[in-house]
């Protein structure tokens, strides 16, 4: 039996009891105020840049939610939310920097993920893109020279608390981006889950079902303080290395049988937080075993076969 289970906000959230209206009258007054507020709240758009790879791969970097909640101020477009199952975390700013014009009103803006990708499928790298707002018709207006795409947002009645969960973690590392992003595009082909193990000066990668087994190793520059472990869904990682390119280092901070929290910058910082795999059927300490057996065994065929060779 297996179990998709968030550990994320298991021990961090605060539970709050709300008194329930007296009338149904009283939750549509509620209601409404809300509504009114978002709709206030909406922020105003009048941007510029030519960055536009930065762009696509905010856009990829956030791949993982249904819809954006944005918030947009001085500094830049900010998102801090949970993917709809509760397993991941985004924490995304793009910067006001990578943008030649910068006119706003602060505020919130929801935007569906799926029309933003549309639309920026006919921008080109080498473009000069326009960002403007038609606030009447909650609009986002895309201007290139020679087109112009237009999608919807809406308002946002609640953005997410900015608060991280609180894990102790044991292990830093640091990987490169273009290994751990083709070995996680590879083996979700066949594998439900990766088994991440820290050890030494390496982050061993390793996958099994009943058909085969999947193993890497990437070399670490210094050797972990700490061992640490733990079994995530590869689906789900695979979107969150996404934007990462051959140039992007990959942070990961880990403890065994724990979320992790993944962060890189690729012209924009985005950090993310994955709950742990959990399948009551599989021991993370025989996981382990068998993933360094596993890898001395392969090494010592490899020297067997030069010797005879």
């Amino acid at each position: 039996m297996t179990e998709e289970k968030s550990k994320i906000d298991e021990k961090n959230k605060d539970v709050a009891i709300e008194k329930q209206p007296d009338t149904w009258a009283e939750a549509e007054r509620r209601a409404k105020e809300e509504a009114e507020e978002a709709e206030r709240n909406l922020a105003v758009l009048d941007l510029k840049t030519s960055n536009i790879k930065e762009l696509k791969n905010f856009v990829k970097a956030v791949d993982s939610l249904d819809e954006l909640k944005l918030i947009i101020d001085e500094m830049g477009i900010h998102l801090w939310q949970l993917d709809p199952s509760g397993i991941s975390m985004t924490i995304a700013d793009l910067p006001k920097t990578l943008f030649s014009k910068w006119n706003i009103k602060s505020g919130t803006m929801g935007i569906n993920t799926d029309k933003l990708k549309e639309a920026f499928k006919s921008i080109k790298n080498n473009n000069v893109l326009s960002i403007k707002t038609e606030k009447a018709k909650h609009l986002l207006n895309f201007i290139l020279p020679n087109t112009n795409v237009e999608i919807p947002y809406f308002p946002v009645e609640k953005v997410m608390e900015k608060k991280e969960p609180n894990v102790e973690f044991t292990t830093e590392i640091t990987v490169p981006g273009q290994p751990l992003k083709e070995f996680i595009s590879q083996a979700k082909k066949n594998y439900e889950y990766v088994l991440l193990l820290a050890k030494n000066k390496k982050l061993i990668l390793f996958c099994k079902n009943g058909e085969g087994k999947l193993r890497k190793e990437i070399p670490l520059e210094k050797e972990v303080k700490e061992e640490a472990a733990a079994n995530f869904n590869l689906d789900y990682l695979n979107k969150l290395v996404k934007a990462a390119d051959k140039n992007t280092n990959i942070t990961i901070d880990m403890k065994t049988d724990q979320p992790i929290k993944l962060r890189y910058n690729n012209g924009f910082n985005v950090t993310y937080w994955l709950a742990p795999y959990v399948d009551e059927d599989i021991e993370i300490k025989d996981q382990i075993k068998e993933a360094t057996k596993g890898i001395k065994q392969e090494k010592a065929s490899v020297r067997k076969k030069r010797l005879h060779s």
